[in-house]
């Protein structure tokens, strides 16, 4: 096959100042790269020039994975570029459930805003795809008419990748000591992820007030809010920011804590599973 594969990461990160948009990329990339290993043709316009197939019409799937205005347009476009032949997938990762509150303020005029943008975009759709059963349902309640089928598939999770070596405990614990001076053999409860607001930053730093002998930390992008400036004047409380290899997080830790409000599937949960972190 040959796929036009709309993403547009770059957009969010320079909005949020992140190096990473966790899950939905990760997985983007992940069936990108299957893709091509499989020997479908590839081409993603954010960071590719237009290869030859495609200026000779040769395409058969517009895939998308992001939720902005650009995509939305570039999917319009080449859906109109190529109808008689190309078949439009959306990979239906964000929900209305899942933005609230992150990129703009939960309030009930930005959730309606929300809620209107997704049933555009996804309306544009032959074929959507989302991650879990629950996500299908909370897209299926912002369609007042279905005009396309929407398929539950998980975003998957490169079993293989998750093999234990013994220096990822010490490489995590000796970062920590060096970086914030906990002790290496302090216990470590962790969490993974954007530090959006739908995580529950402010549900882990309550628990971590309640249990101060242990080191409560959070790996992944930090977003800025109210909530994470009140987490961090406990003592006990890390932020670390973008972390190079999880894997040394997950086997450095003890205990993984989540504390999600919402989830569309929750890849963390599952990758401290393969690890055997309780």
């Amino acid at each position: 096959m040959n796929v036009i594969f709309i993403e547009n990461f770059q957009i969010y990160k320079r909005f949020v100042n992140v190096k990473t948009i966790g899950g939905i990329e990760t997985n983007t990339l992940d069936v990108i790269k299957e893709l091509k290993k499989r020997g479908h043709k590839v081409w993603t316009p954010s960071n590719q020039e237009e290869p030859e197939w495609v200026e000779n019409g040769d395409v058969d799937i517009i895939a998308a994975s992001t939720f902005d205005p650009l995509t939305y347009l570039q999917v319009s476009k080449y859906k109109k570029q190529f109808r008689e032949n190309a078949a439009v997938v959306i990979h239906g990762h964000t929900t209305v459930e899942d933005l609230k509150g992150n990129f703009l303020p939960d309030m009930p005029i930005f959730n309606l805003i929300f809620k209107y943008w997704l049933k555009v975009l996804y309306g544009s759709a032959h074929l959507l795809i989302t991650p879990s059963n629950y996500s299908k349902k909370c897209l299926e309640q912002i369609q007042t008419t279905m005009t396309y089928p929407i398929v539950p598939v998980s975003n998957g999770i490169r079993v293989e990748y998750f093999v234990e070596k013994e220096s990822y405990r010490r490489e995590f614990r000796k970062f920590l000591n060096q970086n914030y001076g906990v002790p290496k053999n302090a216990r470590i409860i962790l969490n993974v992820g954007l530090s959006w607001k739908k995580k529950g930053v402010d549900t882990f730093s309550e628990i971590a007030k309640n249990f101060p002998d242990y080191y409560f930390v959070w790996v992944g992008p930090i977003n800025k809010n109210p909530d994470i400036e009140e987490a961090i004047k406990l003592k006990n409380v890390i932020f670390t920011g973008f972390y190079p290899d999880i894997r040394e997080a997950y086997f450095g830790a003890d205990l993984f804590l989540n504390t999600s409000y919402v989830e569309n599937q929750g890849i963390p949960l599952i990758e401290a599973a393969i690890c055997k972190l309780p």
